[in-house]
């Protein structure tokens, strides 16, 4: 579970447990990364819930189907890594323009 998306605080950082291949679950406080909660939830990698029940009711279905846990972790874990190098690229631009 992602902290900070139950209460107004815009959520904390999805891409973390994604990175670790993690299947992550968050409240509807999202407001910090939007675009990135779209992403890895359009990936099956991330889950909403607006209250406890149905916190409990995803938990139970990835604990119950361990290959749809795999599969959305490892979904979460492809999103990061084909949006890696952004600082790289940056470097680069940086370079030619000198």
């Amino acid at each position: 579970f992602v902290g900070g998306s139950i209460a107004q605080r815009g959520g904390h950082n999805a891409l973390e447990p994604a990175a670790a291949g993690v299947p992550s679950i968050m409240g509807p406080s999202r407001y910090n990364n939007p675009t990135i909660c779209e992403v890895l939830e359009e990936s099956g990698s991330l889950k909403l819930a607006s209250n406890s029940q149905e916190l409990a009711r995803q938990v139970s279905a990835w604990l119950d189907n361990k290959s749809d846990c795999r599969q959305a972790g490892e979904s979460g874990a492809a999103v990061v890594q084909a949006n890696q190098g952004a600082t790289l690229k940056t470097l680069r631009t940086i370079e030619l323009l000198k």
